[in-house]
């Protein structure tokens, strides 16, 4: 008897376990979205404002400058490639 009930709590645990997982994993694949969403929204604001003011754009390409080190990212803003000492 004793053992029936250990065993079904068992699967009990076990499935509670598997659900509090899938659950994490939902919640990790929100706040990746809502923090996508973020970015992208940062985005548009920052192209808006040069849009609106084209005097931003040399600070902005000074910040991407300083900002982007790998040579794919900074292809994408027409960017040179960093020297070593820039580094």
């Amino acid at each position: 008897m004793e053992s029936k009930r250990l065993s079904r709590l068992q699967q009990q645990k076990a499935l509670i376990e598997k659900k509090l997982s899938l659950e994490k994993l939902h919640l990790q694949v929100r706040n990746r979205k809502i923090e996508t969403r973020k970015r992208l929204l940062i985005g548009k604001m920052i192209l808006f404002a040069v849009s609106q003011d084209p005097s931003v754009e040399p600070r902005l390409r000074q910040q991407l400058d300083h900002f982007l080190k790998t040579k794919s990212d900074r292809a994408l803003f027409n960017l040179p490639e960093r020297r070593e000492c820039d580094a």
